[in-house]
């Protein structure tokens, strides 16, 4: 083995010893003639000093297995068979002798021995079936050889003989017979299984019974063996399985010490061989370098192996064992030793030396910043005045004449907008578009309907996600949408309307839909709809799913029947696939011929030899005989599939699709968004596609680009990319062709899911549902979701009224929509009167919304049945009575809003289904008197929030100022028919704009402090505002309207406008009007603006009263203020554009937004300070002094006060100051100390030390006044300070850095520090180490890994493990998560040694604490120690079958620079016994949090199984007692099976 590879050397440990982790593929042909060579030699190079050393007694056999084994080598007897060779080692060879020969294309090899009269045969199978392999836990039980036949000398040395009996040989060891390999199906076809073994019959049957007819069976010794192997595979062609050369080989030696001695003393000089062989190779493991972790499983086989022969061990053997486990322990002992110094070898001290130089500042940062700052102050900025333009439009319009929503609209009013302008629309031009569309019908219009109402969907889910009204507006208009593109398919497919339509009309029901002129398309819609159910002849057969095998009323099949095209497509696929069929056949015939004649060739010659340099006979590297054989095993033919399903109705829709109808896929398209994007919840998700059609490259060429996402997708692969892709020579002409592999169903690729197992009924209930707040009415939520509920039932369920509810008001709430949609309007009118219901609450106005705006099921009007009872003038006059009293008790009240809102909603719907003349007006003068009580609510808060100082107080009150002007807008909510009625005073306008006016300035920049009550108002006043924007800018344009002159007035007393006329900035302009200020005495005139949509007023183009929105939504702005509100005025600084009206917090502020910088100042007196963004000084200070401060630097003194967030209105002396000097030296510092600068190098050395536990940017490193170094680690919460000593003491823990950093476990642990009690003695009794809480990640390092924690968040929990020398631990705080954690370290950081401190491993130390009884406590384990038992569990490799239903490979996944021997199945049982201990008393705790799940760590068996093979490498008290006989299996050998038709 002198020229023997590090490759090669751990092949031959693989296969020989079988350690924990192995290849996952099988290794390249060329390599494992190569490594197989070396294992040849080797063991015939261990067995000379073996043989040396063997008493006489053994010599004589020992020297036949030597001769046995150099005949192997001479004649390549278990390599590339020659028939030459074979037959001169069989004519030489002498009784007693034997010579194995392996016939590997047959997974059998054949012993000859001669005796004095005849010559035997014994025949085994190599390698065993992988199910079987797979599917037993221990060891497989087989004997050896199977049969044996004999021979006489006479025929056996006959030439003839010999010749023919290893030609045969040879060419079965070349050649893959299919008929005798394990079958798989694919494409209904039987295929050779290539990873899985060969059945031996062609040898161990047919060659044995040739050999037998012209001699006799005999019977033979059999020995038994235990035979472990295993089959893994990972993305390759062939899985690693272990070498049969190993197989032979020990099969070989062991029969042929039973031979010539005592059975018993064979096994045992057999076994005695294998320990000197391993011991062998443990010595050259060192020479190549071999892993440390490979070199201990050598190790712990020969101390296993030695135990197991106990006294039976040969003195020698023990010996040479005993010398190299020895030598390769002091190796491994130098290696633990020198990681154990370098561990230990961390800094303790800290040279402070440069610590006052070092208090100068850098500021690499932030000095830029400062010195802007100041320099601008010099000298002056003007700033910019922002002149309001018009935007975009919203929506953009294709030559069909059909809209589109601008997506890339980033201004969410602005999208909103464009979503009320695609509604409008289809709401007054669909119709119209549809009829023209049905003269000329095309494709293209059904495309661009989907394309349309896609881009519509997209954003308005975005949009109106939290609003259920608006989402039934979404659902109506793609309803709408979907109307139009069936009518025109079903114009250009007459056959589609012959299908089911898949949408159920009841679907629609839930929508939530204020207006008459909305469930009038309603009811178009479901009529439609229903027709199409009726007329619709194959209901049986939907469109969108996967037609049954044989449906031949499915639509693809009857399309196919009226499509010339598709019939035409299909003949071309056909007529090109028999040509290249045709093709493929000559390709077979001309390679037949090919591997004929170099098998022929290959046959006449034998291999050639050379001389090397050292005059050595050598195998001759341009062989040709091994060339041909190479050649030989890369002649392979693609096997040809063939491109159509045999099945008819799939082999249609295989060509439906490969050139789908545009205007179908646009249809099934949007039906599939309607009833699976809208109408499911989620995806069932389920396995990946194993292809597609369009990726198909039988199919390719003729495959067109569709718009359809719903595609036909396979479940199972295609010949062409299995592995059966390719076969190679000799192969039967049939193999060579295959059926169709793909069985296809259709595929949504939008969402990956399959289309079959979406099954969840469609529904849009969820989404046209109001939720109620959380509050005594929640366990109500049902009452509101429908109506199908009985009274009885809310009277039953008393008992789970809230008791912050009285019984009348939970009675009275559940009962308003019972026994049916028909009486909810008669209850809401009695509710009114009898006044049960907390009319001013969040709930109650929710279940009046529902109730009232739900449609409900169709009638013969489009009243539907729930509403057709305004109809009746009786009810409808005495519901408006009960609404005006109402209104009356509640005009005084400011605070009424909900009930208010209830009366606003109950009139606008009445006013929308009353036909009655006289209603109509009362419920327009309804309107009018709320719009006037709010209005006046309004004005009266308005004052009140002039007044208010608290910053509380003014929040609540702005919020209440919101839903006041809200509500004010909505009283114009009416139908279109009445909207020039709503408007037609100038008090109305006056209303609305004052009201717009509010909304705008009260709304701040980002709403998520809004209650959720007030961001959906928000959202619908938005969708109000552009409702009514034509018709106002209309109104306000006109020259005798002074409404607007008046709203403005109110805010500002001193307006004066030149006339009366508004105009428009730009011609088209439909958002901004504008008028010129009246000048007058010391004063310009100014150009007044108005935003018609959102309310917004600006002078000379900046906000009147608050900050324009990119100012209020500035990071910094809202870093500073929050969502607060400022009142605004012109700016009287010079460079600064706005100024506070009044003084907020003591200080005048002043802004002025400079490209993407917002310049914020605060005045006080004469100091003017500026705002530094705290961005600007990251990496200039510790992240705390960045982020939890605000940085104001005095523009006079060029000083930066550091106050905190919580306190940045107030100045104190306490506060940190930067003392700037732009051309000096610059010093942070307090009353009480200076910060070190974080480049400097005190700062790195203080890393040194602490940087293990904690990072630079949490470092916090100051010199005091009286120059004593401290060091504060704000995260984990501890002070240091380096005392008169120069040590490093902990002030919480009083404790000081040990200057002994060793610790003698967590050996590579880097994220540690050790403290330990003042006093020489002391130091050693009393030690404390530290380890930081957070993400663990590893990385290996030589023959180590380090371990590195990263903490995250603001506060990190530090555990704290003693250091215990009487019982050599380390000892936590008793808590779980403190000692799975401490469990999970040792693990991570064992060695292949024990640790000096515990002598145990690591995985061992980890063990015993998993096995500990704080883990059996009576209580449920938390998120947190889940979360680390899931981390334990994972040191268990996952382990899974491939393919998953047939169980005979396992693909393993290994976490990568870890130790395998520490990757053992144990942990994965120990986390799993922990976790079903603690969920016994889920029960007790009702409050329990949820938690994540245990991650599984795949299939149990294959878990089991690897966890009882590697305890061989485990102590004994650690799980090392799993590997016994106790899980082996008897192998069913094949070699014994005699069946004929396996010889068919």
């Amino acid at each position: 083995m002198a020229g023997c590879s590090k490759d090669e050397l751990e092949y031959i440990i693989n296969h020989v010893v079988l350690p924990p982790r192995l290849p996952q593929q099988a290794e390249a042909d060329e390599f494992v003639a190569k490594a197989e060579e070396a294992l040849l030699n080797e063991v015939l190079s261990v067995l000379r000093p073996f043989l040396q050393q063997s008493t006489a007694q053994f010599k004589a056999p020992w020297s036949i297995v030597q001769r046995m084994l150099s005949c192997c080598v001479t004649a390549k007897l278990l390599g590339d068979l020659s028939e030459k060779l074979l037959t001169e080692a069989m004519l030489t060879m002498e009784p007693g002798d034997a010579f194995p020969v392996r016939i590997r294309a047959q997974n059998a090899a054949i012993i000859f021995r001669p005796t004095e009269d005849v010559i035997s045969l014994e025949c085994f199978e190599m390698s065993p079936q992988s199910g079987d392999v797979v599917r037993c836990r221990g060891s497989l039980q087989r004997r050896f050889p199977a049969h044996a036949v004999a021979i006489s000398h006479k025929v056996a040395t006959d030439r003839i003989f010999c010749r023919e009996l290893f030609n045969t040989l040879k060419r079965l060891d070349l050649e893959v017979v299919h008929e005798m390999m394990p079958k798989s199906k694919k494409a209904k076809q039987d295929w050779s299984e290539l990873r899985d073994t060969c059945h031996p019959g062609l040898v161990s049957e047919m060659i044995m019974a040739i050999v037998a007819a012209i001699g006799s069976p005999i019977k033979t010794f059999q020995i038994q063996k235990r035979i472990r192997d295993d089959v893994i595979w990972d993305r390759s062609l062939l899985p690693w399985r272990r070498s049969t050369l190993w197989v032979t080989l020990r099969v070989a030696i062991h029969t042929t010490l039973a031979r010539s001695m005592e059975p018993s003393e064979a096994h045992v000089q057999y076994k005695n061989f294998v320990i000197y062989f391993l011991a062998r190779l443990l010595n050259r493991t060192a020479e190549l370098d071999v892993a440390i972790d490979v070199c201990k499983v050598l190790q712990m086989k020969i101390a296993r192996r030695a135990v197991k022969l106990a006294e039976s061990i040969l003195p020698f053997v023990q010996e040479a064992a005993h010398a190299h486990m020895e030598e390769a322990a002091k190796r491994q002992g130098k290696v633990w030793q020198e990681l154990l110094e370098k561990d230990a070898e961390r800094e303790a001290e800290i040279d402070v030396s440069t610590l006052e130089q070092d208090t100068s500042l850098t500021l690499l940062n932030s000095r830029a910043a400062l010195d802007t700052a100041l320099r601008e102050v010099e000298h002056g900025v003007k700033g910019c005045v922002t002149v309001p333009t018009d935007y975009r439009q919203w929506l953009t319009f294709k030559s069909d004449g059909l809209p589109y929503v601008d997506e890339a609209i980033e201004s969410r009013p602005e999208k909103i907008y464009a979503l009320s302008e695609y509604e409008h629309w289809i709401d007054q031009s669909l119709s119209g578009w549809l009829e023209t569309a049905l003269l000329q019908p095309s494709a293209m219009h059904c495309t661009s309907i989907f394309e349309s109402a896609e881009g519509y969907k997209r954003l308005a889910l975005d949009l109106y996600s939290a609003s259920p009204e608006r989402l039934s507006v979404m659902l109506l208009s793609i309803g709408d949408l979907w109307y139009a593109l069936d009518r025109i398919a079903g114009s250009l497919m007459p056959l589609l309307h012959s299908y089911s339509p898949e949408i159920p009309p009841s679907i629609f029901d839930v929508l939530l839909l204020p207006k008459l002129a909305q469930m009038q398309r309603l009811q178009r819609l479901q009529s439609h709809i229903k027709a199409h159910h009726q007329d619709s002849q194959f209901s049986a057969s939907p469109i969108v799913a996967d037609p049954p095998g044989n449906d031949q009323d499915c639509f693809t099949y009857k399309y196919f029947d009226q499509s010339a095209d598709h019939r035409i497509l299909r003949r071309t696929i056909l007529d090109e696939a028999n040509t290249r069929r045709e093709e493929k056949q000559r390709e077979w015939q001309q390679k037949t011929d090919q591997h004929s004649a170099l098998t022929s060739e290959m046959n006449s010659l034998s291999c050639s030899n050379a001389v090397n340099y050292y005059g050595d006979t050598v195998h001759d590297a341009n062989c040709r005989k091994c060339d041909l054989k190479r050649q030989i095993g890369s002649l392979v033919i693609t096997v040809f599939e063939w491109p159509l399903p045999e099945n008819e109705t799939q082999s249609r829709l295989a060509v439906f699709n490969l050139r789908c109808p545009e205007a179908f896929a646009a249809w099934q398209n949007l039906t599939w968004v309607l009833i699976h994007d809208l109408g499911r919840g989620s995806d069932i998700g389920g396995a990946d596609p194993a292809g597609h059609l369009s990726k198909y490259t039988g199919l390719t060429p003729y495959y067109e680009n569709s718009t359809s996402r719903l595609v036909l997708a396979a479940t199972t692969k295609s010949v062409t990319v299995s592995h059966y892709r390719k076969t190679g020579f000799p192969v039967d002409l049939g193999k060579v062709f295959s059926r169709h592999g793909l069985h296809y169903k259709l595929y949504d690729g939008d969402r990956r899911c399959w289309v079959n197992e979406q099954t969840e009924t469609p529904s849009f209930s969820s989404k046209c549902r109001i939720v109620l707040p959380e509050g005594p009415h929640k366990n109500l939520q049902y009452a509101v979701n429908s109506t199908s509920h009985a009274q009885n039932q809310v009277l039953a369920a008393q008992t789970e009224c809230s008791p912050d509810l009285s019984i009348h008001e939970y009675v009275a709430f559940g009962s308003l929509r019972a026994d049916g949609e028909r009486t909810q309007w008669f209850n809401v009118c009695r509710e009114l009167r009898a006044s049960s219901l907390s009319w001013n609450t969040e709930s109650v106005c929710s279940l009046i919304k529902q109730a009232a705006w739900q449609g409900g099921s169709p009638g013969t009007t489009a009243w539907r049945t729930t509403h057709n009872v305004f109809e009746s003038i009786e009810f409808t006059t005495e519901l408006l009575s009960n609404l005006e009293m109402l209104l009356e008790s509640i005009q005084a009240n400011r605070q009424s809003y909900y009930t208010m809102e209830v009366l606003i909603i109950l009139a606008l719907r009445t006013l929308s289904l009353t036909p009655d003349y006289n209603c109509i007006n009362r419920c327009l003068k309804t309107l009018g008197r709320c719009r006037s009580v709010v209005s006046t609510w309004a004005y009266e808060m308005e004052y009140t929030l002039h007044l208010a100082t608290n910053p509380e107080e003014i929040a609540n009150i702005r919020c209440s100022l919101l839903r006041s002007a809200l509500l004010c807008k909505l009283t114009y909510d009416v139908d279109t028919c009445y909207r020039p009625r709503v408007l037609s005073t100038s008090d109305d306008l006056l209303y609305w704009t004052s009201a717009s006016m509010i909304i705008h300035d009260n709304t701040p920049s980002t709403d998520s402090e809004l209650p959720h009550s007030i961001r959906l108002a928000l959202l619908y006043d938005t969708y109000l505002s552009h409702s009514n924007h034509r018709q106002l800018h209309q109104l306000l344009n006109d020259t005798n309207n002074t409404s607007l002159d008046r709203a403005i007035s109110r805010i500002w007393s001193t307006f004066r406008s030149v006339d009366d006329v508004w105009g428009r900035l730009v011609e088209g302009a439909i958002r901004w009007i504008y008028k010129q200020t009246l000048g007058g005495f010391e004063a310009e005139p100014q150009q007044v603006s108005y935003n018609v949509l959102s309310g917004e007023l600006l002078v000379d183009g900046r906000p009147l009263g608050s900050l324009p929105k990119d100012y209020t939504s500035h990071r910094v702005f809202i870093r500073l203020f929050g969502a607060q509100i400022l009142r605004i005025s012109t700016s009287d600084m010079a460079g600064m554009q706005y100024m506070t009206a009044a003084k907020e917090y003591g200080y005048r502020f002043y802004f002025d937004l400079r490209g993407a910088d917002l310049v914020i100042r605060a005045k006080i007196t004469s100091t003017v300070l500026e705002l530094i963004s705290h961005e600007r000084f990251f990496n200039d200070f510790p992240t705390m002094y960045v982020e939890d401060f605000t940085h104001w630097l005095d523009l006079t003194t060029g000083v930066v006060e550091f106050r905190p967030l919580t306190r940045r209105w107030t100045a104190d002396v306490n506060n940190w100051r930067l003392t700037y000097q732009a051309h000096g030296v610059s010093h942070l510092q307090n009353n009480e100390q200076r910060l070190i600068d974080v480049r400097s190098r005190t700062c790195q050395l203080t890393l040194d030390v602490f940087g293990k536990l904690e990072t630079l940017m949490f470092t916090h490193i100051t010199r005091s006044t009286m120059g004593r170094f401290h060091v504060f680690l704000p995260r984990l919460g501890f002070h240091f300070i380096r005392n008169n000593d120069g040590e490093l003491e902990c002030q919480e823990l009083r404790k000081i850095v040990d200057p002994d950093q060793s610790l003698g476990t967590l050996i590579g642990l880097q994220s540690r520090l050790v403290l330990c009690a003042q006093g020489d003695r002391s130091k050693k009794l009393d030690r404390l180490v530290l380890v930081p809480e957070g993400a663990i990640s590893t990385k290996t390092e030589g023959p180590h890994l380090k371990v590195h924690i990263i903490a995250a968040g603001r506060n990190v929990h530090c555990f704290r493990y003693r250091h215990d020398p009487i019982l050599n631990r380390l000892e936590g705080d008793s808590s779980v998560v403190s000692s799975l954690y401490q469990a999970y370290l040792h693990a991570l950081t064992s060695f292949i040694l024990p640790d000096p401190l515990t002598g145990y491993l690591g995985m061992e130390q980890s063990v015993r604490i998993l096995q500990e009884q704080i883990f059996r406590c009576c209580k449920p384990l938390n998120s947190a120690e889940i979360g680390i038992l899931n981390l334990i569990a994972s040191l268990t490799p996952y382990r899974v079958f491939y393919p998953t239903h047939r169980k005979f490979m396992q693909q393993v996944s290994w976490r990568e620079g870890i130790n395998p021997l520490v990757q053992h199945g144990v942990f994965s049982d120990i986390v799993r016994k922990i976790v079903i201990h603690s969920e016994q008393f889920h029960k007790f705790y009702q409050d329990l949090e949820s938690l994540p799940a245990l991650k599984s760590r795949g299939d149990e068996h294959l878990l089991q199984r690897a966890k009882i093979r590697h305890s061989t490498f485990l102590n004994i008290d650690f799980g090392g007692d799993e590997c016994t006989a106790k899980y082996d299996e008897e192998y069913g050998a094949r070699d014994l099976d005699r069946d004929p038709e396996k010889l068919a």
